[in-house]
């Protein structure tokens, strides 16, 4: 891998993103600017969603040799290929053409893991990161180009980069394992809460002109609104039950129903959607959520200073099932039960307590 398109890319270092400041440690000025990235002044900004994982390059030179980077070089002053480890990406890089590099995000599908669990695989022996994904690959979300068929993009402003990834994505490419991450072009503060809502990372807001500069984190360019609170361990103290009723907008073939009898009103559960032989069993039936139907648990309440804040994101389906078990809630009355949790910020309960905005599960672990 020497041709002089590889070598270039190879040994570009990344650009860096600049981080928010507290409001408290910034000036007037500064101030103004930092919100008008934050409410699109002028629509001068396009902000993408920021994936928990692993910053990665993908190279395909113009001889058709492949190799994936990470941001940091190795002890001899390499940077790994990571293309024997994730050997699932190789069939749709094999179709770009040739003088390509993408930048995207190697993480899990669904928002909530976080990059911890991408390092485990990333940090083994190919062998060993392909088995550790047998049953569930990583994919990337692509969130910046620097060439596509031998043009380069790195002096292209960013709108322009953001719209020839578009470009190719209705050209057929990025719908399987590489995928656009989302865009977002007005409303960035609540997009940023409704993603961190839902355990993910954030956004990255970025000027639309502004070109990539490698090795460089330039203020006000670009500007990360992310969780903001280190994760930090917190008893748990109970257990949130799940809602009844489903009232979301996948009624159709719905497979969990429970029906109660109208002259006892007993109460039975079936799998699918209620037949001829279901309706004439005097029977009133209605779409209950999934975790009602199983008897899961569908969140955690832990300690925080002294005040009990309610945890319902990041939860999976395994943890829900565990928490509803004798196991756990005997772990939880012998407080031996704690939560990892991150958080967007500190901020005051309806009491004037302390609570956390939008707590993430990242994991239950037991104080034996």
């Amino acid at each position: 891998m020497s041709t002089p398109f590889f070598e270039k890319f190879y040994n570009m270092e990344a650009m860096r993103y600049f981080d928010k400041p507290d409001d408290n440690k910034l000036s007037d000025t500064l101030l103004v600017k930092k919100y008008n990235m934050i409410n699109n002044k002028d629509n001068a900004y396009i902000a993408t969603q920021k994936w928990d994982g692993n910053w990665m390059m993908f190279i395909k030179d113009t001889e058709g040799n492949i190799y994936a980077r990470g941001r940091s070089r190795n002890v001899k002053g390499d940077y790994e290929n990571y293309m024997p480890k994730l050997p699932h990406l190789l069939h749709e890089i094999e179709d770009w053409p040739l003088g390509t590099v993408i930048l995207g995000e190697v993480c899990w599908a669904e928002m909530g893991k976080i990059a911890t669990d991408v390092g485990t695989i990333l940090r083994c022996l190919p062998q060993k990161a392909v088995d550790r994904q047998k049953d569930e690959k990583l994919v990337v979300k692509v969130f910046d180009i620097l060439a596509w068929d031998g043009k380069e993009y790195i002096n292209s402003p960013f709108d322009l980069r953001w719209e020839a990834l578009n470009d190719q994505l209705e050209n057929g490419f990025f719908n399987g394992f590489f995928t656009l991450t989302n865009a977002f072009y007005s409303d960035f503060a609540e997009a940023a809460d409704n993603i961190i809502a839902q355990g993910g990372e954030g956004l990255v807001i970025q000027v639309r002109s502004h070109v990539y500069e490698p090795g460089k984190r330039t203020s006000w360019q670009t500007l990360k609104l992310k969780q903001k609170l280190p994760s930090a361990e917190y008893k748990v103290t109970g257990t949130l039950n799940p809602t009844r009723l489903y009232n979301g907008i996948q009624a159709g073939l719905w497979s969990f129903w429970e029906g109660t009898y109208q002259d006892s009103g007993e109460k039975v559960l079936i799998d699918h959607e209620p037949g001829n032989v279901d309706m004439e069993a005097n029977l009133k039936w209605e779409r209950v959520t999934k975790p009602y139907y199983y008897g899961w648990k569908v969140g955690v309440i832990i300690d925080f200073d002294g005040n009990e804040v309610k945890v319902s994101s990041g939860l999976t389906d395994a943890d829900a099932a565990w928490l509803s078990t004798k196991e756990a809630q005997e772990y939880i009355q012998q407080e031996k039960l704690y939560a990892e949790v991150k958080g967007m910020q500190e901020t005051e309960n309806r009491n004037g307590g302390k609570s956390i905005r939008h707590p993430s599960l990242i994991r239950l672990r037991v104080d034996m």
